[in-house]
């Protein structure tokens, strides 16, 4: 049976930013890699700025460009999905040094490109999640429904977290692999997480995903969809979202359907 990846994305300046006259600083990138003979591997990254640094959007738009490009081309030259996590740790890596020979470049340091980094690889037989600081995925399990991949990492003191440019970044990486599919997962930035997750329980508010990804199938398209981005933008800026925060807001949405 033959299966493809859709997927669906949106970000949205927070209203704070809004305010302090700060760009959006969230950043997505997702690419369905597909080769003859080969099943479809979906590659995903959603990075959030830290509002402390100067360059953030800038950190964050690199860090997730990079990951599914440096992804994308092992895969080109061979890798296969029983490498999954290697290549991940990869990505993640020279993603890393690309920040720190641009903050050279342009005569700052690191932390002036600071983010947060979530990362994906995914298969019809499996795959590899990594995160590295706050915002989470979650993902679709069929016996317990939704729940995250790992718990936002909020650090040692409030308003604190690990980011993609500090020296010991790839030490906080965490990877869960997983040798059965997962069709159905949703990253999101820190903004999202007291809207979308119970913190007493540290669970998933499955409602909310179900309705995103009750479009989500093969009829309406393969690879990116399109018109359902364009509806996450509007739910992300919307003013039921902006009363409950004032933070930045991304959300990358992506499913394995059958063909």
């Amino acid at each position: 049976m033959n299966s493809s990846w859709v997927w669906a994305g949106a970000r949205a300046i927070g209203t704070a930013h809004v305010r302090q006259g700060l760009p959006c600083q969230d950043r997505l990138a997702c690419r369905v890699w597909h080769r003859a003979g080969h099943p479809p591997v979906l590659i995903a990254a959603l990075a959030d700025g830290a509002g402390s640094a100067d360059k953030a959007e800038v950190g964050a738009a690199l860090a997730t460009s990079l990951f599914v490009d440096i992804a994308t081309e092992a895969f080109d030259d061979g890798a296969g999905m029983d490498q999954c996590e290697q290549t991940l740790r990869h990505a993640v890596s020279e993603a890393k040094l690309a920040l720190s020979l641009k903050a050279g470049h342009d005569g700052r340091t690191p932390n002036d490109y600071a983010s947060t980094l979530l990362t994906a690889i995914l298969s019809p037989t499996g795959g590899v999640i990594g995160q590295i600081g706050d915002g989470a995925a979650v993902i679709e399990d069929r016996e317990n429904g939704w729940r995250p991949v790992h718990w936002p990492d909020h650090g040692e003191y409030a308003n604190t977290t690990s980011f993609l440019s500090q020296p010991d970044a790839l030490e906080q990486l965490r990877l869960a692999t997983f040798a059965t599919p997962v069709t159905r997962i949703a990253m999101f930035s820190d903004g999202l997480e007291r809207l979308v997750l119970d913190f007493r329980n540290r669970t998933a508010h499955g409602p909310f995903f179900d309705s995103i990804f009750a479009r989500m199938n093969s009829r309406i398209g393969i690879g990116h969809l399109a018109d359902i981005s364009e509806d996450l933008v509007t739910l992300l800026a919307s003013d039921k979202v902006n009363t409950r925060t004032d933070d930045d807001k991304s959300l990358l949405c992506a499913a394995l359907v059958e063909l």
